[in-house]
């Protein structure tokens, strides 16, 4: 007789790849490290007179960050109230169109709109989406769970920038135009490259959404919670209740079912929140080190 595969099981590792999938898109978070300078040179080209240098154009990845962490919050609240996959689907698709849309823009601030806060929102709400369905399949095995998930994170960077200098700068040139701001000497790319940054930009937004759709079709919700992710009583808790910090949900967890400290430890809201802070934590460094360095006489 031949043996059967748990379909439970087979939707799990169908979780963690799509996880992985949606991780690779979301770790594009990273890559403004590589571009930065591509994103600068073209907006100087497209108007020379707006004053654009590398440090205002820095202070898009700590936007991001901070709105990631916003997102993050709401996620889970989001799609446990509107489903899974529509969420899933409604970040793929507004991820991929704002990158589409920023490749059109030729000013500053409304490139941060797109790029930095709406990209970073549905990046935060998208995040746990995967992780905490994981989570569901295999409620002892989260840290295999999340590692499987997050290594798509740690991955994407390294992937999408081959592409996007591929693109961009395919004969690796440096940068040719030397600029003085105030002390500084910044080094910038000629028209010849810079012009190619839509390109570039568009390019990864159909990777966006390729990979996001994927992950999103393969998304597998389970019917029913597992009880293991629940708080013992039954009850579980809403993130939009706890986001104060983790001592909320120390207290909360503690008042309803004065479980010990162990058991409190394991619950994935808790998790999340802890991670919020921690990253929120280094979104703040990120701001104030990037906004001390901005020139704003």
């Amino acid at each position: 007789m031949a043996k059967t595969t748990n379909p439970s099981i087979s939707n799990g590792i169908l979780v963690l790849a799509s996880g992985f999938l949606i991780h690779l898109v979301l770790g594009t978070f990273y890559l403004w490290g590589g571009i930065n300078v591509y994103i600068a040179s073209y907006l100087r080209m497209e108007d020379p007179t707006a004053g654009i240098t590398l440090s205002l154009t820095s202070s898009i990845f700590p936007f991001m960050g901070i709105f990631i962490n916003i997102g993050l919050i709401i996620g889970v609240d989001l799609a446990e109230n509107f489903g899974f996959r529509p969420v899933s689907f409604v970040c793929t698709a507004l991820m991929s169109a704002v990158i589409f849309l920023a490749s059109f823009v030729k000013t500053f601030w409304l490139f941060t709109l797109l790029y930095g806060i709406l990209f970073g929102l549905c990046s935060g709400v998208f995040y746990m989406l995967p992780i905490y369905i994981g989570w569901n399949h295999f409620p002892k095995k989260r840290g295999l769970v999340s590692g499987s998930i997050i290594a798509g994170f740690g991955l994407s960077t390294f992937i999408f920038n081959f592409i996007a200098l591929q693109i961009v700068n395919p004969d690796n040139q440096k940068p040719g135009k030397k600029v003085f701001s105030g002390e500084n000497v910044e080094y910038y790319f000629q028209d010849e490259i810079a012009s190619k940054v839509p390109s570039m930009l568009q390019t990864l937004s159909v990777c966006y959404l390729i990979l996001g759709a994927i992950g999103s079709i393969c998304m597998r919700p389970p019917l029913k919670k597992n009880p293991l992710l629940s708080i013992p009583d039954g009850r579980s808790i809403s993130m939009s209740s706890v986001v104060q910090g983790p001592n909320d949900i120390d207290d909360e967890i503690e008042r309803r079912s004065n479980v010990d400290n162990s058991m409190m430890e394991e619950t994935p809201e808790k998790w999340e929140v802890r991670m919020t802070i921690d990253m929120t934590k280094s979104g703040v460094v990120s701001t104030q080190s990037t906004w001390g360095s901005l020139d704003w006489s």
